[in-house]
């Protein structure tokens, strides 16, 4: 019905101290993920504070069940400065600036920041869970801590019982000790979609600051994702 009829566009952010509920299903948390159905972010505001100084970007995202994404980052003026494809097991970086492609696999985020592609959508807010059998939560403190734990790699969500959205991360690799920390905030409902519109992601060790602001998320129905490398760009192995 919500793909076949015309849908009247409601926009609103959600007061998180308006609502309460004495338990609640994690069948309804992960029912709020963006990542149920193919979606495109139109327009996300990205500021980096980080060990090569600060830099302001704008990003264009693309996501298709199962995991595939397309991301495009641009500088202020307009100016495409990197493509980057993402998938199960494949990852590919056009850089546009330096004509060079970069490849790799997943295990180049789980060693450098402690999550693999199947969570990258948690970077967004999303609960992402290996073990999806129904549990409920008791809400009586209005947080609540769930820990996922597979192989070398963590995600510590922090669940707020009144959005019913994941409130914060924190993901990292055991082997070397670093971690993130993602926070979410001023979350909204548009459409069949629910998420937050600012999102800050900060490292263990302080070397980076990161805070995205999406602008719209809306339904993707272009047909399939696909990535073209840059002709004649140096190769370039992600290690």
């Amino acid at each position: 019905m919500l793909s076949g009829c015309s849908i009247i566009r409601r926009t609103s952010d959600i007061n998180v101290d308006d609502r309460t509920n004495d338990t609640l299903s994690t069948d309804i948390i992960l029912s709020h993920n963006i990542s149920n159905s193919d979606f495109q972010i139109q327009k996300a505001v990205i500021e980096i504070d980080g060990e090569e100084g600060r830099q302001n970007l704008i990003a264009n995202m693309k996501f298709k069940i199962p995991g595939n994404w397309l991301v495009s980052l641009r500088s202020q003026t307009g100016l495409e400065a990197a493509r980057i494809y993402i998938t199960e097991d494949t990852i590919l970086v056009n850089d546009r600036i330096n004509k060079i492609l970069y490849h790799g696999s997943p295990e180049y985020l789980k060693i450098k920041y402690g999550i693999t592609t199947k969570y990258l959508a948690a970077i967004l807010g999303d609960f992402i869970v290996q073990n999806r059998k129904q549990q409920n939560i008791n809400c009586d403190q209005s947080e609540f801590q769930i820990d996922e734990k597979a192989a070398n790699e963590s995600i510590e969500y922090i669940i707020n019982c009144r959005s019913e959205k994941v409130k914060s991360i924190r993901t990292g690799n055991t082997r070397n000790n670093k971690e993130i920390k993602v926070e979410f905030s001023r979350f909204q409902k548009e459409n069949i979609f629910y998420y937050a519109r600012e999102i800050l992601i900060t490292d263990s060790e302080n070397e980076t600051y990161i805070l995205i602001k999406l602008d719209k998320v809306v339904a993707f129905d272009d047909g399939e994702i696909t990535f073209i490398p840059g002709k004649n760009y140096e190769d370039i192995v992600l290690r």
